[in-house]
């Protein structure tokens, strides 16, 4: 019987009450009864009627509820329950654990339904009929104890007084790196920002993540001098720009990234970007941290486009509201009014893409970033000319499984590129790639870039952009 359906109480259950009833002078009643001319005592014959007529009257209630019970299971058998089910947790979208059984308005739930239910909620909480539930149980339990000898070696070096300077950096980024792993892998920590750090000012992580976002787990990588490197940071060699970290750090913990990370410069997020100001926060307008450490389980992918190049000429344009602040936008990935919100297309001989362009006629050998593209990237497929949108500074979030839709050979192959040098080209290279590092389906190379870019006449070359001077007085008109 469902819960919360009142019963009537049984006869001759001790406790319950029966309300009199006012009988007529020829009538029985299973109490003292009075008729109109004396008071008597009644007799048993009239005590066996009324007890009688109960017992029959509680058979005919049981045979209603019965009924009942049997038209609902005729109206609502058990596929329909199922399939009026499905179609409306799918509308409302409703996420819901096994161990719930409903969080909608279902018709009742028969003695059947619940057996099925126990039976799911059984195998979600023991995993022994979820072969890919069990495999999960087991490779936890493997990783703890894998994380547990890490700590036992950790705590045996500690204990030596003899160990060399260089020996006590190393374990101290050990047990980062244990406690990193711990919080990410048996603790579920689904958001990790990564940092790439120079020289920049860190205060802002520590206040970021006592008071705005305290499920991030912030990880550092300094290249600083020793002297002047942050505590509680992983020292790595000057090499590679940021690019280098973001690879190191995939490299590295391949199978162990979090659900969701973020990568970034170690400065401030925060509006606008000033040339070889090492504090710009390289964000447009409307955009704000929270959109990159926010964690959706439908997204794999954020950025915040603002910028936009053209190979193999090297024309650029930039998106208006990062030039200009627009207290208005909302934070989209690329501008709300399309072609529009971006800047002419502009050009200068002096732009980092075009080095490589630069040491060829110096006759110095320097891959040029189409041949980069083709070489690592795209993987050999042979695209002459391309447009590619991202985001100037490098900052981006990415799920694990799109990281994973490469191979971990791809990003050893990139990393061993970018440790060549402390400013190699190639940084600059990925800066303008990284969308096609992790959208190998969707190229835009192949599909073209994800933002609509304004028009420009290809065969007329160069002559559609103008020089940089130009395309800035050209936005100060149009904002």
């Amino acid at each position: 019987m469902p819960d919360g359906e009142e019963t009537m109480p049984a006869a001759g259950v001790k406790g319950a009450r029966v309300k009199p009833v006012a009988t007529s002078p020829t009538q029985f009643s299973c109490s003292t009864t009075t008729t109109s001319t004396s008071t008597t005592t009644s007799t048993a014959p009239s005590r066996r009627v009324c007890h009688l007529g109960a017992v029959f009257l509680l058979a005919v209630a049981m045979s209603c509820l019965l009924l009942g019970l049997q038209l609902n299971a005729m109206l609502m058998p058990g596929d329909a329950w199922a399939q009026e089910n499905a179609q409306q947790h799918q509308q409302r979208k409703v996420h819901r654990s096994p161990f719930a059984l409903s969080t909608l308005s279902y018709p009742m739930v028969t003695r059947e339904m619940m057996k099925v239910a126990t039976k799911e909620v059984m195998d979600f909480s023991s995993g022994l009929s979820n072969p890919e539930r069990a495999e999960r149980i087991a490779k936890r339990k493997q990783l703890k104890a894998e994380l547990e000898e890490r700590q036992a070696s950790i705590l045996e070096w500690q204990s030596k007084l003899d160990l060399a300077p260089n020996q006590r950096a190393q374990l101290a980024e050990d047990k980062m790196q244990l406690e990193r792993d711990k919080a990410i892998m048996l603790n579920d920590q689904k958001v990790e920002a990564v940092l790439s750090h120079y020289n920049e000012d860190l205060a802002w992580i520590d206040v970021a993540r006592k008071r705005h976002h305290p499920h991030v787990r912030y990880t550092v990588y300094s290249k600083a001098q020793p002297q002047t490197r942050p505590r509680n940071t992983f020292h790595l060699k000057n090499v590679g720009r940021e690019s280098h970290t973001y690879l190191l750090h995939i490299v590295r913990n391949y199978e162990k990234l979090a659900e969701w990370t973020v990568f970034s410069q170690a400065a401030k997020p925060g509006f606008g970007f000033t040339f070889k100001d090492s504090s710009s926060g390289h964000m447009c307008s409307g955009v704000t941290w929270e959109h990159f450490v926010s964690y959706y389980s439908d997204r794999d992918w954020f950025a915040a486009y603002t910028y936009a190049t053209r190979f193999p000429e090297i024309s650029n344009s930039e998106r208006l509201d990062k030039i200009f602040r627009n207290d208005s936008a909302t934070g989209d990935a690329c501008p709300v009014h399309g072609r529009q919100g971006w800047g002419k297309w502009w050009f200068a001989d002096n732009h980092p893409l075009k080095r490589s362009t630069i040491a060829q006629k110096a006759g110095k050998a320097m891959i040029h970033p189409v041949d980069f593209y083709n070489a690592f990237v795209s993987k050999k497929r042979n695209f002459s000319s391309f447009v590619l949108a991202y985001a100037q500074g490098g900052r981006f979030a990415v799920s694990r499984s799109r990281i994973h839709m490469r191979p971990r050979s791809f990003y050893v192959d990139l990393l061993n590129v970018l440790s060549k040098s402390i400013s190699p080209i190639e940084g600059y290279y990925m800066e303008a790639m990284w969308f096609d590092v992790f959208h190998p389906d969707r190229l835009q190379a192949e599909h073209g870039p994800v933002c609509a870019l304004p028009h420009c006449d290809e065969r007329k070359g160069r002559t559609c952009a103008v020089p940089h001077g130009d395309m800035f007085t050209d936005a100060k008109v149009r904002w």
